[in-house]
């Protein structure tokens, strides 16, 4: 049996890229309509900044890979481009570990999350941590 576990998780769940891909054709509509048509009376300053806001957010998040190893005396992670620096989890301060199945609602969703009682919660898919 080993003594060190490596995973890599990211976004891939198939709603996060739909939201972003009906984001972004809904922001593209207004624009072939200003350039393609000629119609003046939309305001193409705020959809252009918007639809840089919007590719910028998708860009991060779909760049974004949390990376978790676990040996024999401690855990790492990181979370680039959030956490970029790997933090550590000495084994002495680790008062019990285990495998749990939960839903991530329990933490507001999906990416880094912290609960009011201070449990953290890092992930970007599935129902399983540790």
């Amino acid at each position: 049996m080993s003594d060190f576990f490596k995973e890599e998780q990211k976004f891939t769940s198939w709603w996060i890229k739909g939201a972003f891909a009906i984001s972004i054709i809904g922001m593209m509509i207004p624009l072939y309509r200003i350039a393609f048509l000629g119609d003046t009376s939309i305001p193409l300053i705020p959809i252009v900044f918007t639809l840089i806001i919007v590719v910028g957010i998708t860009t991060m998040i779909f760049s974004a890979k949390l990376e978790m190893e676990v040996d024999k005396h401690a855990v790492k992670y990181r979370f680039p481009p959030f956490i970029n620096s790997w933090k550590r989890i000495e084994k002495a301060a680790i008062n019990h570990a285990s495998i749990k199945k939960y839903s991530p609602l329990e933490y507001g969703g999906y990416g880094y999350r912290v609960k009011f009682n201070g449990n953290k919660s890092l992930n970007t898919k599935g129902n399983k941590g540790l």
